[in-house]
């Protein structure tokens, strides 16, 4: 297939889930990342499109290091340590608890080097989000089958935990053990007006963003024990965070990055074949289950060892798990409105930090074996 035509049905499948997700209730329930990536494995599987390009490297190689400082523009560190209180440290303990989840599992399924892959990948995913679980995989060089199975589980259990969470969060039983009232949390919030975003915003968030990702290749080559895609979070965030009246007036930065993103699951999709994925789910979607209630179980236990109330607990999960995204929609969805202002900081927050556990969470278990 000519590159060209390759690179507008690429762009075109991921257009589609962006937009599916956005504009109907179907697509925002199964997600524009499993609509762009099952869409492309059936173009792939029907030999529409081929399973390995230098389109989808360009992806892999530019596309993925350039949209993740956009995802942490308004990562700017003072804010979310002064204003997060309880919830901040419900979210450290989560993730705690994935950590521990995710090395449990993998010792459990037989701790085997082939497991390193998943183990990366649900610590980082369920520590800070979906950006993490992109990044983990360019680090620790995962495509193809393994990646597109993973993306299933992953999705299929993140969406049952945030159902437990919503359940959890009106059982009588956790109430009463908890000793809670949802009028505590009600608070006449502001919510930003949206003003749309700008061609100076568009401007400043891919200059900025290709600029820090540029810089970060060229460093990793002279320091090379650190990926680029650790030292180029690790610039987002210390610009954030010293400039955060600029960093913080940009919009679209993530709306963008999602694009990007969505961009990248098609193509893994691309290098997926159905039969594999069905045959290695399985053993990924126990590693993901196992790892999510231990990360539960732990974060409810400690969280009510520390005194911290259910509400905080339940929106720190939801952090971990589902990102900022789906941490302020559940505080919003419960009327919680003290809590929407410190879900997204700490979702922020675990888009900083995940990677870098992660990773360094591999390493460690490598050099056991």
């Amino acid at each position: 297939m000519p590159q060209p035509l390759l690179v507008a049905i690429t762009i075109a499948i991921t257009a589609l889930a962006f937009v599916l997700e956005k504009k109907t209730k179907w697509g925002k329930q199964i997600s524009g990342v499993v609509i762009g990536m099952f869409t492309m494995i059936l173009f792939a599987n029907l030999h529409i499109v081929p399973e390995k390009s230098s389109v989808y490297d360009f992806v892999y190689s530019w596309i993925v290091p350039i949209a993740i400082p956009m995802f942490l523009f308004k990562a700017n560190l003072v804010s979310i340590f002064k204003e997060t209180g309880k919830v901040l440290i419900a979210f450290i303990l989560g993730g705690i608890g994935t950590i521990i989840g995710a090395i449990t599992m993998f010792f459990v399924l037989g701790g085997k080097e082939t497991l390193l892959q998943p183990l990366g990948l649900f610590t980082a995913t369920y520590i800070g989000g979906t950006i993490n679980f992109v990044a983990i995989s360019e680090l620790l060089k995962i495509k193809g089958d393994t990646l597109a199975a993973a993306v299933a589980a992953d999705n299929v259990v993140m969406a049952f935990l945030i159902i437990g969470l919503f359940f959890i969060s009106a059982s009588n039983f956790f109430r009463k053990f908890f000793k809670f009232k949802d009028s505590d949390y009600l608070e006449d919030i502001e919510l930003e007006e949206n003003n749309g975003i700008s061609p100076l915003d568009i401007v400043y968030t891919i200059s900025i963003a290709t600029v820090i990702a540029t810089f970060s290749m060229f460093l990793a080559t002279y320091l090379k024990e650190i990926p680029h895609i650790l030292i180029s979070t690790v610039i987002t965030v210390v610009l954030a965070t010293v400039f955060p009246s600029f960093f913080g007036e940009i919009k679209g930065s993530e709306e963008i990055g999602i694009f990007f993103m969505y961009m990248f699951f098609t193509v893994v999709g691309a290098s997926a074949n159905i039969h594999t994925i069905i045959q290695k789910g399985l053993y990924l979607f126990v590693f993901a289950g196992g790892t999510i209630l231990i990360h539960l179980i732990f974060i409810l236990v400690t969280g009510y060892i520390f005194k911290i109330p259910l509400p905080e607990i339940l929106i720190a999960s939801n952090a971990n798990i589902g990102g900022p995204t789906t941490a302020c929609g559940m505080a919003m969805a419960k009327k919680w409105e003290k809590l929407v202002v410190p879900s997204v900081l700490v979702g922020l927050f675990g888009y900083v930090i995940a990677t870098i556990i992660a990773y360094n969470v591999v390493l460690i278990i490598r050099s056991l074996l």
